[in-house]
């Protein structure tokens, strides 16, 4: 089976029970535009880059990077060496609220207004595949939903890209943002950047 369907198969199907029986009494919306990251200990970032998945030995991620940001002085890059550290044959990270939270604490946003994500991402050699996610975090605290684009072809250049989140729920978020990837795809592993991540 293909990692990204298996990933997204493993995220539904314990989601949905889970969305089910919530009881979580939504805040108020937050204002928009809602920054996941837009530069290095900025105030305005509001997760963590903190949830390893899969193979997540095997990656590093780093915040505060200047090597050609797309805006700002910083970007996030992320190496992924390739290594089956913990013998997945995929990895995944996500961004968190409070750090560490896999559902077990009280950290979600409430993100109804907003429309879409968008985010700046380029792969140092192009051709890196990746898929990107919101939300999906389970457990006592569980994001409302989850949605998500990919796998995307990177390229050397900066481009946008966009989770439109029409139709969703997203009174509940604590899992602001996920990327996952397959080492069948990239077999050599990838260093991919990223920049200005935000909910508008």
């Amino acid at each position: 089976m293909n990692k990204y369907i298996l990933i997204a198969t493993m995220f539904v199907s314990v989601l949905l029970p889970v969305r089910a029986s919530m009881a979580i009494t939504p805040k108020e919306p937050d204002a928009m535009p809602f920054y996941v990251y837009t530069e290095d200990n900025s105030k305005y970032n509001h997760f963590v880059p903190s949830g390893g998945m899969g193979d997540h030995g095997a990656v590093k991620i780093i915040q505060n990077c200047r090597e050609t940001p797309y805006s700002g002085g910083t970007c996030i890059k992320i190496d992924y060496s390739g290594e089956l550290t913990q013998g997945s044959g995929w990895v995944g990270f996500y961004w968190q609220n409070p750090e560490n939270n896999w559902g077990s604490k009280d950290g979600g946003f409430n993100l109804s207004n907003a429309k879409k994500v968008t985010f700046y991402a380029r792969g140092e050699k192009g051709g890196e595949q990746l898929e990107f996610k919101i939300g999906g975090i389970t457990g006592q605290y569980a994001d409302s939903d989850m949605i998500g684009i990919g796998p995307v072809a990177l390229t050397p250049e900066w481009q946008e890209y966009t989770i439109d989140l029409a139709g969703t729920e997203l009174f509940y978020i604590s899992g602001g943002f996920v990327f996952a990837a397959s080492r069948m795809d990239n077999p050599n592993g990838f260093i991919v950047y990223l920049d200005e991540i935000k909910y508008d």
